[in-house]
């Protein structure tokens, strides 16, 4: 099982949040005729604004106050055009960093990664403690494939918002994909300690208990999760796993077997039935079903070594010696 990511929605983080906010900006705007434009923009009759927006920018081309308006209104209708307009705001100008976020989120949208990069590493300097900013370039990092820049990102957006359950699931995402799960149990923690009810976190905080070897508390949060969804194979076969261990062999066959009914052709599932029949010393019932899986993964190095076993207590010494001379073939070859 792997942790299962809940991708954030980042554009809608940074766009949708920041929309709203220019245009709240100009309530205030010292500029009486701007102020009236941007009420007709949100009034009901936006035609006429747009028309008087578009007769200013033609007197003021260059008025920063002015572009970043017609950003903000043509940036989901036009975003070209609110590209155009958006990259007039200078430098200087106070609506420069609102600027740069509608740029960044217009990059991302259209997965422009290179530009969204650029734009993100320009607003952080313009707003440093905004985590909507971290956030986005844990996306632009990820899509790359780099995750220890991401995770960087993602923990300077939990210390600028330590309220966001999110960000910590995010977090423990990005742990797994670095192969480092146990780690994970801490910021998996903090997002169920904020957020307790969403299952995504509980089933991926009893993994990682697992992983890390707190089989108690995995098996814990295994019954909550199991209470909400009884047939989840993945944690059906982690509960499994953990009562084996402990012995209880009778009771983890029976949760295996109501997690194949589940997910028949689950192969996790399967190899672990097949270890339990083994113990139980019925190689011919485990061997019966372990054929019709090498059948469909006849790469996989541990199905190969259960099925050379079973074949060996069954007594057929042909179907052994076939399946010792796959598993040699499947070892890994060295460089010579």
């Amino acid at each position: 099982m792997k942790l299962h990511r809940q991708r954030i929605v980042i554009v809608a983080i940074v766009l949708g949040a920041f929309a709203v906010w220019g245009i709240v900006a100009f309530r205030g705007s010292s500029a009486p005729t701007l102020a009236h434009i941007q009420k007709l923009l949100s009034g009901p009759d936006r035609a006429a604004g747009f028309r008087a927006l578009r007769k200013y920018l033609d007197d003021h081309p260059d008025d920063a106050q002015a572009n970043y308006l017609a950003g903000t209104v043509l940036v989901k209708a036009s975003p070209d055009l609110a590209r155009t307009h958006l990259d007039k705001v200078p430098p200087e100008s106070e609506h420069r960093a609102g600027a740069v976020r509608l740029l960044a989120a217009m990059a991302l949208e259209q997965q422009d990664h290179a530009s969204a990069r650029s734009h993100l590493h320009e607003l952080q300097r313009l707003a440093p403690d905004d985590p909507a900013v971290s956030l986005a370039l844990v996306e632009c990092h990820l899509l790359a494939g780099e995750h220890g820049q991401a995770l960087e990102h993602a923990q300077r957006a939990a210390e600028l918002n330590p309220a966001r359950a999110q960000t910590y699931f995010l977090i423990a995402e990005i742990l797994d994909e670095l192969g480092r799960v146990p780690e994970s149990v801490a910021p998996l923690k903090k997002a169920v300690e904020l957020d307790p009810e969403p299952f995504p976190a509980r089933a991926n905080l009893a993994y990682a208990l697992h992983f890390a070897g707190d089989h108690e508390a995995a098996l814990g949060g295994l019954e909550w999760c199991l209470q909400r969804q009884p047939n989840n194979a993945d944690l059906l076969l982690i509960q499994a796993k953990i009562v084996r261990d402990a012995g209880d062999i009778p009771r983890a066959k029976r949760i295996v077997q109501t997690a194949l009914r589940s997910r028949p052709q689950d192969v996790g599932c399967t190899l672990l039935l097949a270890e339990i029949l083994l113990f139980e010393d019925n190689p011919r019932e485990a061997l019966a079903l372990l054929e019709p899986v090498f059948r469909r993964q006849s790469d996989n190095h541990h199905l190969t070594t259960l099925l050379s076993r079973a074949a060996w207590l069954a007594g057929d010494a042909e179907k052994a010696r076939h399946y010792q001379g796959l598993l040699v073939d499947q070892l890994p070859r060295r460089n010579e």
